[in-house]
């Protein structure tokens, strides 16, 4: 806490006490200047640290997307390929990793069903009356083989209502109820779960419960035959479990929704480097970021006290300058482009960025797309460089957590040695203040003896002449 200056403070002596000691405060607070100067310079870096971190992080997604994607359903930036689909509706289609560019003819010659068993129960049975007490039923699905998992159903509530819901509720046993009423009767239909000859009831087996299997399951018959889907692609026959045929042309899903055997479609797949392009784009304008915020941060032209570059002759911004560019070196043994700058993606040898011909690059994608994508996505590739080098500067223990704990516990001894100066100087000047409040009341007293004792004199002197 300040010590309060006492404005009366020389009011006995004249002395200028006040003024002297706000002097003396300013002398003594001289320090404290000098240490928020090292402490806003300190700040100043470790913002520096904070955002070029935060750049780096970006420059690592960048590199990320280059690379193969973590997960099989992900598209790879490289090799991208669109498909299209003309002949009117019916058909539409996708494309994936692995898709090659070409064109195919394509007829839905029918499509994938369900089975279905169904049959009317009788009249008076009440559907929600229980059947006898306990009992399972076993579904078999033509697909099954020996390993598959039992498809059992344990029966707990045993009306017709409770044995619908415990089969909609189990999803592992591939089948669906319901319960349609025509008016006179109730019929139960089951469906099975998904589409094809491999998913179709092929039996129900009921155990420990007569009632429900007399009363219920035996009543049902096959009333619709699952049926796989055909598909004539370039005059090969397909046979599809599923409406979306997946992989029959590699990397192209196909979703079939209208059968026709004399309606051929036309689907086209082509090359698509615009999503590349975009990704390359944006791995060069963030590496790009770096540079221009390192040139910003460490700046030696910057002359001005109050706007000093924080980071210039810094130890981090140099080796993170020094580092991003070894992501650059991949060669390649073989190939028409064997380099980035190859295939038109340059270094500007005055500014250091880089820079892309687009004009090249399409070319190299368009040509030889194979060396392009080495150049990214090899095991030594841009990506991959990318990728362990951002993640040893960005980890726990890397470049950027060393140089901000450092900096860190700068500023927090920074701050304790303000504190404790602090502390002094009220010290001080509280010591300061008791010695001028003394030194007034002695100049006090001194005058006000001096002036009696020069009154007494003159008192004399005056009784002497008389």
């Amino acid at each position: 806490m300040a010590t309060a200056i006492n404005s009366n403070l020389g009011a006995g002596s004249g002395l200028p006490l006040t003024e002297t000691l706000a002097k003396l405060r300013t002398v003594e607070e001289a320090p404290l200047a000098l240490l928020a100067k090292q402490y806003q310079r300190n700040k100043s870096k470790l913002d520096a640290y904070n955002t070029l971190r935060n750049t780096v992080a970006s420059f690592q997604n960048a590199g990320n997307a280059l690379a193969k994607p973590l997960l099989s359903s992900d598209k790879n930036l490289f090799g991208a390929t669109t498909a299209k689909v003309t002949g009117g509706e019916g058909l539409t289609a996708t494309t994936g990793n692995g898709a090659i560019a070409g064109q195919y003819s394509v007829t839905i010659q029918s499509l994938a069903t369900r089975g279905v068993r169904s049959g009317a129960l009788d009249s008076d049975l009440d559907r929600y009356a229980q059947l006898g007490t306990g009992g399972t039923v076993t579904f078999k699905l033509k697909g099954d083989t020996a390993d598959t998992k039992p498809r059992t159903l344990e029966l707990n509530d045993t009306s017709l209502e409770g044995i619908v819901r415990a089969i909609n509720d189990d999803k592992n046993l591939g089948v669906r109820a319901t319960i349609i009423n025509d008016g006179t009767s109730r019929h139960l239909q089951l469906t099975a779960g998904d589409t094809g000859v491999n998913a179709d009831i092929d039996s129900i087996t009921v155990t420990g419960n007569d009632d429900v299997k007399t009363q219920i399951f035996d009543k049902l018959t096959n009333t619709q035959a699952a049926v796989n889907a055909s598909v004539k692609i370039n005059d090969i026959v397909v046979s599809s479990g599923s409406n979306t045929v997946e992989d029959a042309i590699q990397g192209i899903t196909l979703n079939l929704t209208a059968a026709d055997p004399s309606k051929a479609y036309t689907l086209d797949v082509a090359d698509d480097t615009k999503a590349t392009l975009e990704g390359i784009r944006a791995f060069v304008t963030s590496y790009n970021a770096i540079l221009s915020q390192i040139g910003v941060y460490t700046d030696y032209t910057t002359k001005s006290e109050s706007n000093t570059a924080p980071l210039n002759g810094d130890y981090l911004a140099r080796s993170v300058q020094s580092r991003i560019r070894e992501t650059l070196t991949p060669v390649l043994d073989s190939g028409d482009y064997r380099t980035l700058s190859g295939m038109g993606i340059t270094t500007n040898f005055k500014t250091g960025q880089l820079e892309i011909d687009e004009t090249l690059l399409a070319t190299a994608l368009r040509e030889r797309p194979g060396d392009v994508t080495a150049i990214f996505q090899g095991e030594t590739g841009v990506a991959a460089k990318t990728k362990a080098i951002t993640e040893e500067m960005l980890r726990t223990d890397g470049l950027f957590y060393n140089g901000r704990t450092s900096l860190e516990r700068t500023q927090t001894g920074l701050e304790q040695q303000d504190e404790q100066l602090r502390a002094r100087i009220e010290d001080t000047m509280a010591r300061y203040t008791a010695r001028f409040v003394a030194l007034d009341v002695l100049v006090a007293q001194m005058s006000s003896t001096s002036s009696y004792l020069t009154s007494q004199i003159s008192v004399l002197n005056g009784t002497k002449n008389s």
